[in-house]
């Protein structure tokens, strides 16, 4: 029998209810949430850790993030909210991957600032679109601006009517 969360007067991120749900006793795999009521973001893992006075909650395990943005894929991530229970940065580590619409990348180590548009990539970092494909070890991507900036050991095609390889 699934269980439905009325998310109502919920105003950060979702997971942290099903975490709630799971120290309950409550199973995973048996909740649904309603999406009109639910926050933005919605994250699954194997486990977690939430220190709610230390604004601080980690997933453990094939974790998934998705938005409206994207998804982000890794094996442990890390939130961390400020005094208004708002998100202040992930950190998504360990085989960390990230879909969005134009654009899909990976490293050993993604950071999220949703408040400044910014996704850095850390570690064998890598970037690509219809278009191009990108490696450094750390792209800075401002999500709202849509500028790449990579730094040291830049490799990368770009597809045009002749592909161009940079190194």
């Amino acid at each position: 029998m699934k269980k439905i969360l009325n998310l109502k007067n919920i105003t950060y991120l979702s997971a942290i209810i099903l975490s709630f749900n799971l120290f309950c006793g409550i199973s995973a795999e048996n909740i649904v949430v309603d999406k009109e009521l639910s926050a933005k973001r919605e994250i699954a893992a194997d486990s977690m850790k939430w220190e709610y006075e230390a604004g601080i909650a980690v997933f453990t395990g094939n974790v998934t993030m998705k938005d409206d943005e994207g998804e982000i894929r890794c094996l442990k991530m890390t939130t961390l909210f400020d005094d208004n229970d708002e998100i202040e940065k992930i950190l998504a580590e360990e085989n960390a991957t990230l879909s969005r619409e134009k654009q899909k990348g990976g490293a050993e180590i993604i950071e999220i600032y949703p408040d400044k548009n910014l996704i850095v990539l850390k570690q064998n970092a890598w970037i690509s679109s219809d278009k191009a494909t990108f490696q450094g070890e750390e792209i800075v991507f401002d999500t709202e601006k849509e500028i790449i900036n990579i730094t040291k050991g830049v490799k990368g095609q770009i597809q045009t009517g002749n592909t161009m390889e940079i190194e």
